[in-house]
């Protein structure tokens, strides 16, 4: 990823591959420096990935990206929040997560 960065559908998805990062370093039984190498990767997930935070936000606007606009990729993007606090630890990714579910039923 350091010298190719994800793009089209990996960009998109970043979040399913980063929930399986997030599931070995609670589940798996490496030493801390691999669990410390496997929370890189996942903050290098999100830094490539497309920015649903902001899309969601938006009202569905700001990517011009067409993984954008594919229904599949838009529901897989509704838990980036969830997924990306797992790293984070930013507690203000809640309220984006209900924000989503006003903005999708609106």
């Amino acid at each position: 990823m350091e010298t190719t960065p994800l793009s089209s559908w990996a960009r998109a998805r970043w979040i399913d591959m980063a929930l399986s990062v997030a599931w070995l370093i609670d589940n798996g039984v490496g030493t801390a420096a691999q669990r410390a190498t496997l929370a890189v990767l996942g903050s290098t997930l999100h830094s490539q990935g497309t920015d649903w935070d902001t899309w969601y936000a938006s009202n569905f606007t700001t990517c011009d990206a067409q993984d954008c606009r594919h229904n599949v990729n838009n529901a897989q993007a509704f838990k980036s929040a969830a997924v990306w606090y797992r790293f984070s630890g930013n507690k203000t990714l809640a309220l984006l997560s209900s924000s989503r579910m006003a903005s999708l039923d609106a």
